[in-house]
């Protein structure tokens, strides 16, 4: 992995802001390769990878392989996680040239949570965390194909051309609470019942001076706010070529 700090040249484009990673994938061996790890730890944690290299194939081919799974309760309370990754490439060899067709997709659901453990809460609960919803998730997975073709034109001059597709797809969930239905869309709406939400209810009912509830002609309560699920979704595609030309000189 090569890793190019923000603010400078780029062969990506013009100067870049946020800095580049450039991955390069492992070259293919020319022996047959089996290989399989299993490890697992405190928490239900589960370690799987199977990985499989097939050698030089007829002279001009080869294959790599690997696939790994991991899934953990996580230490914190509510932090279960589940991620699957793998990897597939071709490869063909001529006299002059190499090309590769790659196929790379993770996918994880996980349990983030953005907030910090009170200090008194820290002291006798260190696995405490402030989100309990079960379902608040974060789900996604971003599938990748490449076709890489290395050209060695001469002694001197190498062409490279990458043709790449990215598709990102996913989502994150949490629940909301006493979030005012007009921010999600929705109307405010009447009922007769007035301890819909027990003890807090004042919270989501329209109030007089926010100390009593507002109620219409009809005798009825006004919902204006409610507890929610909520998913936020990612639908991506990315499309693109990358050339570079290099040409050495003594």
């Amino acid at each position: 992995i090569q890793i190019q700090r923000g603010v400078g040249s780029s062969i990506y484009g013009t100067s870049t802001f946020g800095g580049s990673v450039n991955i390069n994938t492992k070259n293919y061996s020319s022996e047959r390769i089996v290989r399989v790890n299993v490890g697992a730890g405190s928490y239900n944690t589960l370690k799987l990878l199977a990985e499989y290299k097939s050698g030089l194939i007829g002279n001009s081919y080869g294959f790599y392989g690997r696939i790994s799974r991991i899934v953990s309760d996580g230490f914190r309370n509510y932090s279960e996680s589940s991620l699957l990754s793998y990897f597939l490439g071709f490869e063909r060899y001529d006299q002059n040239m190499v090309t590769r067709l790659n196929f790379i997709n993770g996918h994880e659901r996980t349990h983030p949570d953005w907030y910090g453990i009170p200090e008194d809460i820290l002291k006798v609960d260190r696995r405490w965390k402030l989100e309990t919803y079960e379902n608040a998730v974060d789900d996604f997975q971003q599938p990748i194909v490449q076709l890489i073709n290395d050209w060695q034109i001469s002694t001197r001059l190498n062409f490279i051309n990458t043709l790449y597709t990215v598709h990102g797809e996913g989502y994150y969930e949490n629940l909301k609470y006493t979030e005012n239905l007009t921010d999600f869309g929705m109307n405010s709406y009447e009922t007769s019942d007035p301890t819909l939400f027990a003890h807090v209810s004042i919270s989501y009912y329209q109030t007089l001076n926010d100390k009593a509830l507002y109620r219409t002609n009809d005798w009825n309560y006004i919902i204006t706010n409610t507890d929610l699920t909520r998913q936020k979704l990612v639908d991506k595609n990315q499309y693109g070529w990358i050339s570079k030309l290099t040409y050495s000189v003594d």
